[in-house]
Formats: C-alpha cells, structure tokens, sequence
C-alpha cells in the first residue's frame, strides 16, 4: 500500500502541474476583463487529492495579474506535501493583453522547481531562467505565457473565434498551442447542470490530452478540467467556488 501511494501521489502532482497550463500581444476581444477567485477540487483515482485557486487581479494604470496555486491534500498531503504556485503579469493595451512577468514555483520538503520569464517588448526579447539556466530568444508579436492565454482562450470562445491557435513561450521554446472544440456538454455546478463548449489540447509529442468544459454564462470560465495521461491516468478538477 506505501509503495502505491507514493507513486499514485508522484503521478498525480505531476497533473495537477498540467492543469495549471491548460488555463508580444494577444487579442481580447471587446468585453471587458473582470476579477474574480475560483476554486476547484482535484481528484484522481476517485480520492480528492488537491484544491487549485484561481484568480484574476486589474490594476490601474491598465495591468493586470493572474495566479494559480495547487496545493495537495488527503491522503496525498499525508504522504507528500507539495505545493505549486503559478503567476503572470503585465500590461492591458486596448482590447490585447501583454505579459511581462511569469513565475512557476513547485516546492516540497525535497526538492524546489522554479522558472521566470521575463518579456521585453521594447526590444523584442524573452528570457526564461529554469533552475538558474538561461535561455534567450525573440519575441514574436502574439507571444503568451502558458497561463494567461487561457484568459485569451476565454475571450477568444466569447467571441466565437476560429481558430483557436496561440504562440506561448513553453521550455525556452516558442510553440504552438492548437485548441480544438469538441461541442456542448452539461457540467453540475452548485448544484445544478450548466452548459459548456468542450474544448481540447492534444500536445504534439505525446498523447497527454487535457479538456476544459468552459461554461458561456460564466464568461467561458472552465467549470471542469480535466487531465489524461500517456498512461491513461486522469486527474479531474471541479469548480466549487466562484467570487466575482
């Protein structure tokens, strides 16, 4: 049972890290950004394994901040405390959104993972920093970070945009993220079932799939997201709270 649970709960952050991913410039659209905190339940394996926060802070003049925070709970919190803080910052121009800062952090009682980048628009440059190595290369214009084109996503399905490609600065590497929809499904939310647009992210260079089911009356707001690995296993997040 020991050596299950060590590795169900390795396997499981390890999701929990691609679900923080899944939500130069990128378009907005015309609604206006709005702040707001969600919280979801983390499960797998049919044990509640995490909760992940979600929020969305606007500043003046025009800025805003977006931030993540996973942490572990349960059983897997018994057997391996973990925690995952992911941020991004930057610049509202008009209707486009521009990062300037992004910062992953994963710590636990052994080991700190940590990777900044850092956007400089005036001379159209990204740096990534992982573990102390660094990495330089050019800024293409429409280059995201891996959290704040979800917002973009959101707007983009507000919009009925088509199609759903972002460029986002990803291990030192621009890459691009193809998102694919999949129709409407019903969600159960506070009780009662909501309608979402399915949509996907298959990564190119395995089989790791993640789906959101983005709910229209919640401003595209993924109201369940969830996460299948090359093995098969799947970690599932939930809504359970939203303040807006």
């Amino acid at each position: 049972m020991k050596n299950w649970t060590q590795s169900r709960a390795h396997v499981t952050l390890g999701a929990c890290v691609a679900l923080t991913y899944v939500f130069a410039s990128g378009a907005l659209g015309a609604a206006p950004l709005a702040a707001f905190t969600a919280t979801y339940s983390v499960r797998a394996g049919g044990l509640k394994v995490g909760e992940m926060t979600r929020a969305l802070s606007l500043y003046e003049p025009a800025q805003y901040r977006f931030e993540t925070t996973i942490e572990s709970s349960g059983l897997l919190k018994l057997v391996r405390h973990e925690s995952i803080q992911e941020s991004s910052s930057g610049d509202l121009l008009g209707d486009e959104i521009r990062p300037r800062h992004y910062v992953y952090r994963r710590s636990s009682k052994s080991r700190q993972r940590e990777t900044e980048i850092a956007f400089d628009w005036d001379k159209h440059r990204i740096t990534t920093i992982v573990q102390g190595q660094r990495w330089e290369m050019d800024a293409m214009a429409g280059t995201l970070d891996k959290l704040v084109y979800q917002l973009v996503l959101m707007r983009d399905l507000i919009n009925d945009k088509a199609p759903l490609v972002y460029t986002v600065a990803d291990g030192g590497k621009l890459k691009s993220y193809e998102i694919t929809r999949l129709g409407e499904e019903s969600v159960e939310f506070d009780g009662a079932p909501v309608r979402t647009i399915k949509v996907a992210y298959l990564r190119q260079d395995s089989q790791r799939r993640t789906t959101l089911w983005c709910a229209p009356a919640q401003g595209y707001l993924p109201i369940q997201i969830e996460y299948r690995e090359d093995d098969g296993g799947i970690t599932t997040a939930r809504l359970t709270k939203l303040v807006r």
